[in-house]
Formats: C-alpha cells, structure tokens, sequence
C-alpha cells in the first residue's frame, strides 16, 4: 500500500510509531503486525484499517 502512494517505509512507520523494517515486512507479508500497528499505518497513511485489510489488487 505504501508504494501506490510513493511512500517510503519511513513516511508510514514514524509517524505510525512503527519501524521501516517492520513496515517493509508487513508490507512485503513477511510479518503479521498487531492491531495497534495496523491502525497507526492507517493513520500515516489517512486510509481506513479496513482499507489495509483487503487483499491486494491484481496485478495485470
């Protein structure tokens, strides 16, 4: 989600009080992040937490 956006892994995670690693994992599905993670990604990003939950779109 951070890249349709051109956002970097430090734009998202500082001020969702994530860190860049963790953010490019979770991006990357490489890691499960908690709920209190979620809603501060979805708080950088000023998207719903639902909006993070849905599966990717295809890529054509």
């Amino acid at each position: 989600m951070a890249n349709e956006a051109e956002w970097r892994e430090y734009d998202v995670g500082n001020p969702a009080g994530v860190d860049q690693n963790a953010v490019s994992l979770i991006e990357n599905a490489r890691s499960n992040p908690t709920i209190i993670a979620i809603e501060g990604i979805a708080n950088a990003l000023e998207v719903r937490i639902t909006d993070l939950l849905r599966p990717p779109r295809r890529r054509s």
